[in-house]
């Protein structure tokens, strides 16, 4: 009998112990870990972190799932991440194509589809990989060399909800197309200084 309780008292301390022994919930996203949560197996589910912001990717959930009730062993939770659709850019750019160069001082207005991005993000342009414009659109006004254009759709804390590729614009920078071009501004100014000089003979009369 002597022996028989001393089993029970020594299978009561073990189970004192599994309950009052401290397990780790560690929460990892993209390799890195948001949050080590303490608990034993009397305690009530616990709650999950808030996943961390990532560029280009929407937080779907955490894997495996959170149990309903906790066991004795440590756990670890993986962030889902749904990877987001990139942005595609358009333009009116005379010359289309991978390879086309367009013309010198040639103004090229850009635009992007924001129909499957959320409704509180905002498009920022970058141009040679600076800000730009904001919208919709964006104008590359008379470039007289190459350049970079690129649109971003910015969530409110900053961070890259999706992106274009960065393209590269070849601007015409042959010593003929910069003749045709002063040429053009040439024949532009003539045609002002004759609708000036019509205009004021006209009024003298």
């Amino acid at each position: 009998q002597a022996l028989t309780d001393a089993a029970a008292l020594d299978q009561l301390d073990e189970d004192l112990a599994a309950h009052r022994h401290v397990y780790h919930a560690v929460f990892m996203a993209d390799g890195q870990e948001v949050a080590s949560i303490p608990f034993t197996i009397d305690s009530e589910p616990i709650t999950a972190p808030e996943a961390p912001v990532l560029d280009n990717r929407t937080f779907t959930g955490w894997t495996p799932a959170i149990p309903t009730q906790m066991p004795a062993e440590d756990l670890r939770f993986d962030a889902v991440y749904q990877e987001n659709a990139g942005l595609t850019i358009t333009d009116n750019a005379k010359e289309q194509g991978d390879d086309r160069v367009i013309g010198y001082k040639e103004t090229v207005k850009f635009s992007t589809d924001p129909s499957a991005l959320p409704a509180d993000v905002k498009l920022m342009w970058y141009v040679d990989g600076r800000e730009s414009s904001m919208g919709l659109n964006a104008t590359v006004e008379k470039p007289q060399e190459d350049y970079t254009i690129q649109v971003k759709a910015l969530r409110a804390d900053g961070s890259v909800y999706a992106e274009s590729e960065v393209q590269t614009v070849k601007v015409d920078q042959s010593f003929w197309a910069k003749l045709l071009d002063l040429l053009r501004s040439l024949f532009e100014w003539l045609v002002s200084a004759v609708k000036n000089i019509v205009g004021a003979v006209a009024g003298g009369f």
